[in-house]
């Protein structure tokens, strides 16, 4: 069976004639108020199945106590429709930061891998660097929305 591999790219263009057509599943961080999420998509317009997600390195979330890549839904989602997602909470950036250098990371690499229909294999690389979330202005508790 040949597999076709993506190197983080969500371009149309491949070595199969209906690479349009296909899944494409991505993580991505992204933050929601003080809020660090990560979200797993199908962006694709077909189902994909046997989704599973290896980071590198591993990381922690909720003030530490939960090992994010642990989660049943990085290690074995069965089926993601077309146009889906699923988003988890991984940490207030307060937390996630202050923790830092050593205990977590701010580059996450991950590589999801997924199939199609046809039971076609796909694999996609993505480098995630979290300090761009470090800097930015956040309003406080006291602000209004």
């Amino acid at each position: 069976m040949r597999r076709n591999e993506e190197h983080g790219s969500s371009s149309g263009a491949g070595p199969a004639g209906g690479e349009l057509a296909r899944p494409r599943v991505i993580v991505e961080f992204d933050v929601d108020g003080d809020q660090m999420l990560l979200g797993i998509r199908n962006v694709g317009p077909a189902p994909a199945s046997s989704v599973r997600v290896r980071f590198s390195p591993s990381f922690r979330g909720l003030g530490g106590s939960l090992v994010v890549p642990s989660l049943a839904v990085f290690r074995r989602l069965a089926f993601l429709g077309p146009a889906r997602g699923i988003e988890v909470l991984v940490d207030s950036l307060h937390s996630y930061f202050a923790r830092c250098e050593p205990a977590e990371p701010r580059v996450i690499r991950a590589v999801v891998t997924f199939r199609d229909g046809a039971g076609r294999r796909y694999r996609t690389r993505i480098r995630h660097d979290l300090s761009i979330w470090e800097d930015l202005p956040r309003r406080t508790s006291g602000e209004a929305s």
